[in-house]
């Protein structure tokens, strides 16, 4: 069976408005070595979606990608991604879920998740790529004026963004506006991500090595690369 007879299947015997399974990120010479049908024992869970929202944004349970998740018709068309924006998935796919009551969730890895080497997460910086705090900011907004439950999580994705454009930036660069309105994001919140024990391991690492400055921060993030 594929990924989509799963997930379809799933949304119908948990009744739920959208469904997801795992999502596996493969390289091309990776993906080329794949078999066409991976035969897995899918074991699906129900969880609310608030369950569902605080473990994309605390990147534990599962990524705010739109991809490896099926919706019902009635969510699907409940928000239109936005035209001509990077990173539309990351406002557009919390806002699905915050239209969803019932969520269902099988942790095996259906779909491949194909990494081009012209990928968004290779390009050299543009000041477009500020699409993703735009975005994390909305998420932040949206958490504020409905209760607050989740701000937490919500500042811990948007940090982890920051991260992203801070350390995509190079020394030589012209684009410093946009880094430093980054970098203000995690002086002001890293000790907050610090002490949020629902925060990952990786960031919290990130914020303290960011209290040396940006250059410590960016050479481990170079030193990744390799």
């Amino acid at each position: 069976r594929d990924y989509f007879e799963i997930l379809a299947k799933n949304l119908t015997e948990h009744d739920a408005d959208i469904s997801v399974c795992g999502m596996q990120v493969v390289s091309e010479d990776e993906y080329s070595k794949l078999m066409s049908v991976k035969n897995v024992e899918d074991s699906a869970i129900d969880i609310s979606s608030k369950e569902a929202i605080e473990g994309m944004l605390y990147q534990k349970l599962f990524s705010l990608s739109s991809c490896a998740k099926l919706y019902k018709r009635k969510i699907a068309k409940s928000h239109c991604f936005p035209e001509r924006e990077l990173f539309e998935d990351y406002y557009t796919v919390y806002r699905f879920f915050t239209e969803a009551t019932a969520v269902t969730y099988t942790d095996a890895r259906l779909y491949y998740y194909l990494k081009r080497a012209g990928s968004i997460t290779k390009k050299k910086y543009s000041h477009q790529m500020m699409d993703y705090i735009k975005h994390g900011e909305q998420v932040t907004d949206h958490v504020e004026r409905n209760g607050r439950l989740l701000f937490d999580a919500a500042i811990s994705r948007l940090v982890w963004a920051c991260f992203y454009i801070v350390t995509h930036i190079d020394d030589s660069s012209k684009y410093r506006e946009d880094e430093e309105y980054c970098w203000n994001y995690i002086k002001k919140y890293r000790r907050k991500v610090i002490k949020d024990k629902s925060a990952v391991k990786k960031e919290k690492i990130l914020c303290a090595l960011s209290m040396f400055g940006k250059r410590p921060l960016k050479l481990v993030y170079k030193m990744s690369l390799r």
